[in-house]
């Protein structure tokens, strides 16, 4: 599944600049490699080269307009991720049990959902006009700080 997204996200990018949608194909195939030799070092240098497709895409665009897909992006550049990383950690060991791999696949998927919403949210927010002032000041202040906090809480809560 998660080389099934990487190449979904490649062809994405190669519709729109096929130069570019070539970082991304190249992630794809790192990305298969990784899974193959069942090591998770590549996983990441992948995930970097198929959005770096993405990217590159949106650079090439109108400057003014937001890509209303980009939650979509984002959400499956975190579900490949995961996935990936989830067949190298499996392909070592024997039988999972079921009632843990569907609690892991409930996770994720909540996980994905949250972050559907929450980059959804941003590119929401980023078609508010604004008008100035001390109270929209205020406002993006308490949310970026908010942002920085709740990073921080998961940050701290994953190494426990």
């Amino acid at each position: 599944m998660a080389v099934l997204g990487a190449l979904a996200l490649a062809a994405q990018a190669a519709l729109e600049e096929p130069a570019l949608g070539l970082f991304a194909l190249a992630g794809a195939v790192v990305l298969v490699v990784a899974l193959v030799l069942r090591r998770s070092g590549p996983v990441a240098p992948a995930l970097v080269l198929v959005a770096a497709g993405y990217a590159g895409t949106l650079v090439l665009r109108d400057a003014d307009v937001v890509d209303a897909a980009a939650p979509l992006v984002a959400c499956a550049l975190l579900l490949v991720g995961e996935l990936a990383y989830w067949s190298v950690e499996l392909a070592g060991t024997g039988q999972a049990e079921v009632r843990a791999l569907l609690r892991r696949l409930v996770a994720l998927l909540a996980l994905a959902a949250g972050a559907l919403g929450l980059s959804a949210g941003v590119i929401a927010t980023t078609a508010v006009p604004l008008g100035g002032g001390l109270v929209w000041d205020a406002v993006g202040i308490t949310a970026a700080a908010a942002a920085v906090a709740l990073i921080a809480a998961l940050a701290t809560s994953s190494r426990r």
